[in-house]
């Protein structure tokens, strides 16, 4: 009788073993499938990208600036993604970070749990908000903190103030052309604090714009002056900050200008 409680405890330490490796490796499988898509998103975005335009010029690589990449070759990468997903609205990559990816739009529920091709992954994929026009006005774009480092992870690193002065420019290409923003500002936010910023709830007039803007200089933990708003977008990344599921790292950036 008296083993009977070493049986016991033996059998749920090898399930709870069980449990655990079976966890990890599915995990680590879901990380693996998601380094294999992005991997061949960019390389079906590079090749487009880097391919001779009609007068005989290479384009620059990706990320080497904005204004280095033929209108030509723009559209051909945008249409080429487009063609395999009717909801990629245009490509993000931060330099100096791992954030590149495309994004994608269709509600602010299915690309949590789904990748770019549909399939269900843990990872889901980075979409522009259902509210948001993808051609004007203001970028709203959600995203996951994974422990593994990928997705929005990276944005953590703007934590520290020495990073986020070294890495402030973000790229976004559209059909065709390439926008530059600089982040400006960064914000945590707890959703279940009522009296929190509602970054969320995006301005939608020039006065709701300098109403959203002070508001924003009051509840960050960092913001710097983005100089003249006038006819310049906002660009807004959103993910989970770890502590509780409804705490966010967010970090703004302002379209750039010559004069940046």
């Amino acid at each position: 009788i008296s083993k009977k409680p070493a049986i016991v405890i033996g059998i749920l330490s090898a399930c709870i073993f069980l449990y655990a490796a079976v966890s990890l490796g599915s995990y680590f499988t879901q990380y693996r499938s998601r380094l294999r898509l992005q991997e061949e998103l960019s390389g079906f975005r590079e090749q487009a990208l880097t391919t001779e335009d009609p007068s005989g010029n290479a384009a620059a690589e990706s990320g080497s600036g904005a204004d280095d990449i033929p209108e030509e070759n723009l559209e051909r990468a945008y249409d080429l993604l487009k063609e395999k997903n009717d909801d990629y609205v245009f490509w993000l990559s931060i330099p100096g970070t791992k954030i590149d990816y495309p994004v994608v739009q269709l509600n602010n529920e299915y690309y949590l749990k789904h990748d770019f091709y549909g399939q269900s992954s843990s990872h889901g994929e980075i979409f522009l908000d259902k509210v948001c026009d993808p051609e004007t006005g203001t970028l709203l774009l959600h995203g996951h903190h994974m422990k593994d480092g990928t997705m929005f992870a990276g944005l953590k690193a703007y934590k520290d103030k020495t990073f986020r002065q070294e890495h402030r420019e973000v790229y976004v290409d559209f059909r065709n052309e390439r926008k530059t923003f600089l982040f400006f500002a960064a914000a945590e936010v707890d959703l279940t604090d009522e009296d929190s910023f509602r970054y969320e709830v995006l301005p939608q007039d020039e006065e709701g714009f300098k109403i959203y803007l002070d508001e924003l200089k009051r509840r960050a933990f960092w913001y710097t002056d983005p100089g003249d708003q006038a006819q310049r977008r906002v660009l807004i990344l959103s993910t989970c900050d770890y502590g509780t599921e409804d705490e966010r790292l967010v970090v703004f950036g302002m379209e750039s200008t010559e004069k940046d």
